[in-house]
């Protein structure tokens, strides 16, 4: 399932999520420059730039704080790096609006923080002088996007999810000229977004061979979810729309 948008409109301008979402996609771009001078070059870039897992405990806490920071910024492919801007532009709105610009990307930056460190903590990786280059490097905004996630599903648990079904074969459209399998169904957030993290879980206790941070999802979920119940303490949940369907 492939979230697409959220049923109905909304006024808010996200000036943080959109700023995210350059700063991301511009960091990712000059990461590929780096990679045409070469892959010693590049690698050398992401470990200077990125959080390495196995520096944690030996390298200065500057860095470890100061690499923890950037790696919520650098992305390994293409793939990694679009998925995680739509979700970020899906859900990112509607938690930055009931938070505010600064207090959500502060949220942002700590939620990514805590997917790391939940990541080195759970993980079962382990560091030993046969790991290949750049295995041992914790890259991407996932964890981050996950936390945005968690206090979307406290903000909004019955909001619809208009998501894109790629396993129903017997529907076939057009998209843009192309013929993809596909169906469009409004999923209830609550749903959605629990299946989401449970799959993760099971991903991370079950699965093996990926490189997928999993820790780091589920970490960063509970954590986001969890600072956002804290703050409802101070400040009160946004009353639902009365028609949601209505303002499509």
């Amino acid at each position: 399932m492939l979230p697409i948008g959220t049923l109905g409109r909304n006024k808010y301008r996200p000036y943080i999520t959109f700023f995210l979402i350059v700063i991301n996609l511009v960091v990712f771009v000059y990461q590929m420059v780096v990679q045409t001078q070469g892959m010693d070059n590049y690698l050398g870039f992401l470990y200077s730039n990125a959080l390495d897992m196995c520096s944690v405990g030996v390298a200065p806490v500057g860095t470890v704080v100061r690499n923890g920071l950037f790696s919520l910024f650098l992305h390994g492919n293409i793939p990694h790096v679009v998925f995680n801007m739509v979700f970020l532009w899906i859900f990112g709105p509607h938690v930055e609006m009931y938070l505010g610009h600064r207090a959500f990307f502060a949220f942002y930056i700590v939620a990514g923080y805590v997917a790391s460190f939940s990541q080195i903590l759970l993980g079962s990786f382990v560091c030993s002088p046969t790991l290949v280059e750049g295995q041992s490097l914790l890259i991407g905004a996932s964890g981050a996007i996950a936390g945005v996630m968690g206090a979307f599903l406290l903000l909004n648990p019955n909001a619809k999810v208009r998501t894109l079904m790629m396993f129903n074969i017997p529907f076939i459209r057009v998209l843009r000229g192309v013929m993809i399998p596909y169906k469009v169904a409004y999923v209830s957030a609550g749903w959605f977004l629990v299946f989401w993290v449970l799959n993760d879980v099971f991903m991370a206790i079950f699965g093996s061979g990926t490189n997928t941070a999993h820790w780091a999802h589920v970490g960063g979920f509970i954590g986001g979810a969890l600072i956002l119940f804290v703050v409802t303490m101070f400040k009160p949940l946004p009353a639902a729309s009365p028609f949601p369907e209505l303002d499509e």
